[in-house]
């Protein structure tokens, strides 16, 4: 099914999340968050790959709001 995988620290997590996402950008030649606008509003179904790749998208976004919020109360 989905394999888990643990990662050191948030920016080792982003820099997967962020390589994953470069490779749907390039097979659908669309940014991230275009395609995370478009999948929303229901604009470009449902298929296999969009889901995982709005999945992958959230989970980047909900890491990098992590990461900043850290930096600003280390500031």
């Amino acid at each position: 099914m989905f394999e888990l995988t643990e990662y050191k620290s948030p920016v080792d997590a982003l820099i997967y999340v962020v390589r994953e996402l470069t490779a749907f950008e390039e097979k659908y030649n669309m940014t991230s968050s275009e395609f995370i606008k478009r999948f929303d509003a229901g604009m470009i179904g449902d298929k296999d790959d969009f889901v995982v790749w709005a999945r992958k998208y959230r989970y980047y976004y909900g890491i990098k709001q992590d990461i900043e919020e850290k930096l600003k109360k280390a500031a």
